[in-house]
């Protein structure tokens, strides 16, 4: 199984820790990692060019500058691992794209 991971890249962050246990226990798994930062409209359209079978967004409101809409228009199969909602944020209109 080939799985996208956009997770947050800072070097201390709880979020990225998660990220990693994650991998750690699931090794058979090829992980495809792109760090918050280097999430962009090129980077959507290179992801949207390659085969994977998962999008798994680690995603915390406040790392990402994309909108999720452009995000999630590359994936069938998405999981959403969300860490927290901001203020004014309709968690069940921005959860209803993901299956998990």
């Amino acid at each position: 199984m080939k799985i996208v991971f956009l997770t947050s890249s800072d070097e201390k962050c709880g979020i990225r820790e998660y990220g990693r246990n994650l991998m750690r226990h699931l090794p058979d798994v090829e992980w495809t990692i792109v760090g918050h930062r280097d999430v962009n409209s090129n980077m959507i359209s290179h992801l949207g060019d390659r085969h994977f079978d998962v999008l798994h967004l680690n995603f915390e409101p406040g790392l990402f500058r994309t909108l999720p809409a452009q995000i999630l228009s590359i994936a069938n199969r998405k999981v959403l691992t969300l860490h927290t909602s901001t203020a004014g944020m309709n968690r069940n209109q921005f959860t209803a794209y993901f299956d998990d």
